[in-house]
């Protein structure tokens, strides 16, 4: 999958759609080359690293993933422009938290938070886990669950 400003913009209308009853506002659309983040939300914009160099050097963008990234990022947008309210001490605090949880009772959609979701990426690229790999996926899903709770 290749991520370009067109994909990411048609994606955002597509979910604003679908996910957040056409409440966000435009933005803007960045497509960048970063080895840190996978995606990244700055007032306005939102950014989408154009390859995923931080999870592995064979990882490549799925749909799936792609998907829970921009989701991400537009909940953060939508704190930002439809609630009017800036965290910058705690930018997945509980408005963001809230919105995510939202979205996964009525759409099913899992958006991860906080520092490990990019092992977690990795594990859930992997086609056979191993047991050890499974243990670790699931300890990252209860670190965020408990960062969540923190924060």
């Amino acid at each position: 999958m290749v991520i370009t400003k067109e994909l990411i913009r048609q994606k955002y209308v597509e979910y604003n759609h679908l996910y957040f009853n056409n409440e966000l506002p435009r933005c803007k659309f960045s497509v960048y080359n970063t080895k840190e983040e996978l995606g990244l939300y700055t007032r306005d914009s939102i950014w989408i690293a154009r390859y995923p160099k931080n999870l592995s050097k064979t990882a490549v963008w799925t749909e799936e993933l792609f998907k829970e990234v921009l989701i991400h990022e537009m909940v953060h947008h939508y704190v930002v422009a439809v609630k009017n309210k800036r965290s910058f001490l705690c930018p997945h605090g509980w408005r963001f938290r809230r919105k995510c949880r939202e979205l996964k009772r009525l759409h099913n959609i899992n958006v991860e938070i906080g520092v490990f979701i990019r092992r977690y990426a990795v594990l859930r690229q992997q086609p056979h886990l191993t047991l050890l790999n499974r243990v670790e996926l699931v300890g990252l899903r209860f670190c965020n669950y408990l960062l969540g709770w923190v924060f």
